[in-house]
């Protein structure tokens, strides 16, 4: 687990992002009044409070309702063969082939409300017009419907593409109640560039509660060749993370693009008050094997808290002859982040062990 994170940060070395051109948004930066001590004290604070926000979502109503259905109990999922039953037989009341056969989910044809039954093992439809209901046991083990999915609407657009006719997502409106309080919910609108040979979106617009969090994801085509993306986190109680990205390429051959068409990549990581923002050239990832010279002399990763420059990640080889990512301070000194990742790996592990089990 901890080279996986390890990779990560060098990952997150490459790819994480602000242009060292001027923002199209004027921010404002300042120069750190704090010490190196400090500077530190606040990293792991950060950490801190990027463990809170996890120990907040284990402990939330749609985290529990998950665990309690699937009988989660450390890694091991002890409903998955009551699950498939009920996944397989509702396969016969929707018209789910047409997915595949037509490229295309036909909501009209499956509205109705479908009921499960503890006793026979089975599900009964009733119709109605606009609708999809989904009523089901929330855990195995209860005999009442308490849990209620409902698809309010669906619409679709068809696009053409590789030869046949596409009909995909436009807007779509869901949710999920236990016990009547809400789980999870999911609104979404969708368009794409229906005129070009390769229809890409361009334009998401989705919102995700699970509760208590709200998870917002967007992304647009700015111009033929200017993409970007955003992501936040929130449960409005403190816990507030958002990602930023934007990439721009060579030419809008969609169909044939390559890696080495990437002009830039920009992205800016923001947890309560840190900021993480870099840059990378996209000509980097025309090298097979870039060293840590050319990867460092073309990405800039800078940290900052509460506005203020307090470092800059590089990457560079350890005692060991290891890939590391390091953190340069304002006053020279550096060290491996591993200092701060290793104990808030370990921490996370025990925070969710009740529903993953051990890591190794």
């Amino acid at each position: 687990m901890k080279n996986l994170f390890n990779y990560f940060l060098i990952f997150l070395l490459i790819i994480s992002s602000c242009k060292k051109e001027d923002d199209s948004v004027t921010t404002t930066t300042t120069t750190t009044s704090t010490t190196v001590t400090q500077d530190k004290q606040n990293i792991s604070n950060t950490f801190t409070s990027m463990e809170g926000c996890i120990t907040t979502l284990k402990n939330g109503y749609g985290a529990t309702a998950l665990k309690n259905f699937l009988n989660l109990n450390q890694g091991e999922v002890y409903s998955e063969d009551w699950i498939d039953d009920m996944v397989e037989n509702i396969d016969d009341l929707l018209n789910l082939d047409a997915i595949d056969d037509n490229n295309k989910f036909d909501f009209y044809a499956n509205t109705g409300t479908y009921t499960w039954s503890q006793t026979n093992q089975d599900w009964t439809k009733t119709n109605n017009s606009n609708k999809i209901i989904i009523r089901f046991p929330a855990t195995e083990w209860n005999q009442s419907n308490d849990a209620v999915f409902t698809f309010h609407t669906y619409t679709d657009v068809s696009v053409f593409y590789d030869g046949e006719n596409i009909f995909a997502p436009k807007s779509v409106s869901a949710d999920l109640y236990v016990s009547g309080t809400k789980v999870f919910d999911i609104n979404g609108t969708y368009s794409y560039d229906v005129g070009n040979s390769t229809p890409i979106p361009i334009n998401i617009n989705t919102t995700l509660t699970f509760n208590p969090f709200t998870i917002s994801v967007t992304g647009n085509r700015i111009s033929s060749k200017v993409f970007e993306a955003d992501i936040s986190i929130s449960d409005n109680s403190g816990c507030s993370t958002t990602l930023h990205a934007d990439i721009i390429l060579t030419h809008d051959d969609y169909e044939n693009l390559e890696e080495t068409d990437i002009v830039e990549i920009n992205t800016i990581f923001i947890h309560q008050n840190m900021k993480i923002k870099g840059y990378m050239d996209g000509s980097l990832l025309g090298y097979d094997d870039p060293s840590n010279t050319q990867i460092n002399a073309m990405t800039d990763v800078d940290v900052y808290y509460s506005n203020s420059k307090i470092g800059e990640l590089i990457l560079q080889l350890s005692s060991n002859d290891d890939n590391k990512v390091y953190i340069v301070y304002n006053n020279g000194s550096s060290e491996d982040v591993e200092t701060y990742y290793d104990p808030f790996i370990t921490n996370i592990e025990q925070i969710l062990f009740p529903f993953l089990g051990d890591w190794d």
